[in-house]
This record gives structure tokens, sequence and C-alpha cells, in this order.
């Protein structure tokens, strides 16, 4: 949920003109949104690599609350930098999928031997990792895209609808907005 009451308007007039629920047309507007105006937009997107924010700004507790659900997250799944296990709650997996994705350079391309053998570096117990589900996993959020067998890293943000938009989509505006950082 936003607090910026501009950003409501549009929602609201998306709302009218096309008849959409509210996510659905929140989720549209920010997938028109430049990465970079999306982080003003929603502040609650550069929690995912700012977990100090500014004090006294308006949007700070919620930047400090998704601050904080990303750390508490990553102490409970990962020991050792490395990941122990893959989470149910989908929110919690965005978390966990992201600090994956961290390994993956986004300039290069993998065969899926290589994408295996991040994953077993990434995760601490790859006897037990089940490097299939994982690919999958990763693919299917869309942090990867696979095609004629070759793995990248997804450069665009995937559109999320419903209660998937509003669990996934801070944790992803920053992780894509950083990466939009990095090709500059």
């Amino acid at each position: 949920m936003t607090r910026d009451s501009d950003f409501k308007s549009r929602i609201r007039a998306r709302m009218a003109e096309t008849g959409e629920n509210y996510t659905r047309a929140r989720s549209r507007l920010l997938a028109q949104t430049p990465a970079a105006q999306q982080a003003e937009t929603h502040p609650a997107a550069e929690a995912y690599h700012r977990p100090s924010p500014e004090p006294h700004s308006e949007a700070s507790s919620e930047v400090r609350a998704a601050a904080r659900f990303r750390d508490r997250t990553l102490r409970a799944f990962t020991r050792e930098g490395r990941v122990t296990a893959i989470p149910m709650r989908r929110r919690q997996r965005v978390v966990v999928l992201l600090e994956i994705m961290q390994a993956f350079d986004p300039a290069e391309s993998y065969r899926e031997p290589e994408v295996n053998c991040i994953l077993r570096a990434a995760v601490l117990d790859p006897v037990a990792a089940d490097h299939a589900t994982l690919r999958r996993e990763l693919v299917d959020y869309g942090y990867l895209e696979r095609r004629d067998g070759i793995y990248r890293v997804n450069r665009v943000a995937p559109v999320r609808y419903g209660s998937e938009a509003q669990e996934t989509s801070h944790l992803e505006d920053a992780w894509f907005a950083a990466l939009a950082a990095t090709d500059r």
C-alpha cells in the first residue's frame, strides 16, 4: 500500500477507466513506470538494498519494516551466507530466491551445468538441495529466463497480479531497480 496520494489518484483513475481492481491497476501502473520513478512512487521498493532509511521521512517506517522482514527471513533461512531451506510462504521465498540470484552475473549466459554449480555453491547442504526445483523456481518467478538450454538473468521485472503483487512487488522492484542501476 502506498502513501502517495497522487499515485493513489492515478490508480483510482485507471480503475474507473479500465474496470480493473485496485491491485491490478496498481501493478499495471508500476509496470509502466520507469524503475527510478517507481522508487520515488513506491518508497518501500528501496528496502531490499537500503536497511537504514532516513530517520524522519514519511516512508521510513514502511522501508524499515520491509528491511526488517528481509533481514529476519535471511536469518531464518540462511547460515554462513548460504541457503539452508526454501520457505513455503511466497513472500519469504522471494527474499531467498533473490538472495540466490546475487550469485548470478547479469552479463553472463549460463548452461544448465553452470547453473547447477552456482546453486550448489548457494545452498548449504548440496546433497539435500534439489537443483531442478530451484532452477524451475527461478525461471517460474521470472528471475532467470531459459531459451534453448541457455539461462540468463531476466532484466525485466515480471508482472504480478493480485495477492502475488502485494506480497512480492516491493522486494522485486528493489532488486530489478538495483539490476538496472548496474547497467549504467
